[in-house]
């Protein structure tokens, strides 16, 4: 998570014991510092009733990781705070939204906005790989969250996408979300010629990873016709540049 108060701007990881992919060695935070720069890096255990009642849903064997970032909402200090998933690229400046967000808030009722592609019949639906709000979230919705994520341990039911389904169940139902179909900030270009100028951010989902085999990631792709060489350029780029500032130990 990305949050932001003021001018000070800061990268928050979210872990836990029972979250084993959540988990680094001080090598690999030491790694991530250096590749973020200026930008502060800190570590932040997520709440232990939680995380139990997370890894209780039923779901793929990642679905307590997914529902790590239900903990963005519970974020005490003011600011701005943006989820990204790790499998997104920052293309371009992320200015405009935390401005649209801070201003939304300030004029009407508190919401989380997403982003997605403009669709035909395209409606209010988050996709969780990229979310902004101003924290800290409101009491009634956090109240909200709890009973949905209480009920989803309860059930019997498996949940492809637990946080997708979590707060897809929530949010509208408080108007609490709105979704933005030109910011660019989540999914990726649907032509293979597009260019990435007027994104913000690339999301790999449905995808190979671009952290595998540069040979599987671009099978893949080609398989599917769903991303552009420049995705996977870009990628490239700024792995070779992250290497070079940043070698492994």
């Amino acid at each position: 998570m990305r949050r932001r108060s003021g001018l000070a701007c800061s990268a928050v990881l979210y872990w836990h014991p029972l979250v084993p992919d959540s988990m680094m060695t001080a090598a690999q935070l030491d790694r991530i510092k250096c590749a973020a720069g200026q930008l502060h890096v800190s570590l932040a255990r997520a709440d232990d009733g939680r995380v139990r009642r997370y890894a209780a849903v039923r779901g793929p064997s990642a679905t307590a990781q997914s529902l790590l970032r239900v903990e963005t909402l519970h974020e005490q200090r003011g600011g701005l705070a943006i989820w990204l998933d790790a499998d997104m690229l920052v293309v371009g400046s992320l200015r405009p939204i935390a401005h649209a967000v801070l201003r939304a808030t300030r004029q009407w009722r508190w919401q989380l906005h997403g982003s997605q592609l403009a669709a035909p019949g395209a409606y209010n639906y988050l996709n969780a790989g990229f979310m902004a709000f101003r924290a800290p979230a409101p009491a009634a919705l956090l109240r909200a969250v709890d009973a949905q994520l209480d009920k989803m341990v309860g059930e019997a039911r498996f949940h492809p996408t637990p946080s997708q389904n979590l707060l897809n169940d929530v949010l509208p139902l408080g108007g609490w979300l709105t979704v933005h179909y030109r910011w660019k900030a989540n999914y990726r270009p649907q032509a293979t010629n597009e260019s990435l100028a007027r994104w913000r951010v690339v999301h790999w989902q449905g995808l190979p990873k671009p952290w595998g085999s540069p040979i599987q990631f671009d099978q893949g792709r080609k398989q599917q016709g769903m991303a552009p060489p420049s995705m996977g350029e870009a990628w490239a780029a700024e792995h070779a540049e992250l290497r070079r500032q940043c070698p492994a130990q």
